[in-house]
């Protein structure tokens, strides 16, 4: 899980998560900013604005971040897919989001 400095939007060191860019990085709250905690790197997705839009409109889900032999890795697909975890999340503006049913899935 990489973290992006504040206000971070130009090329940096990191790519998206998503398609690989290197510019124009932003910060997607997986589970949203209205849950305790959360800036904790597991609801925090490193993002480019054209992926950040995607997932947005709902055409990318998130599922979140998973730990694999390789280390820690974000699981997501585009919303025609199959989900890989079995958590079919819709995106946090379009679905129901509310804070009791985030916070169950930040426990760390």
């Amino acid at each position: 899980m990489r973290k992006i400095p504040k206000g971070q939007k130009t090329k940096t060191k990191f790519p998206c998560e998503i398609c690989g860019a290197y510019e124009y990085l932003q910060e997607h709250h997986i589970l949203g900013r209205k849950i305790p905690n959360y800036n904790h790197p597991s609801n925090v997705c490193p993002c480019c604005s054209n992926c950040h839009n995607k997932i947005h409109i709902g055409e990318i889900i998130i599922e979140g971040w998973t730990m694999t032999s390789s280390g820690w890795r974000l699981f997501w697909h585009k919303k025609e897919e199959e989900s890989f975890t079995g958590n079919n999340a819709v995106p946090h503006i379009i679905g129901n989001n509310s804070p009791a049913t985030q916070e169950s899935h930040l426990q760390t």
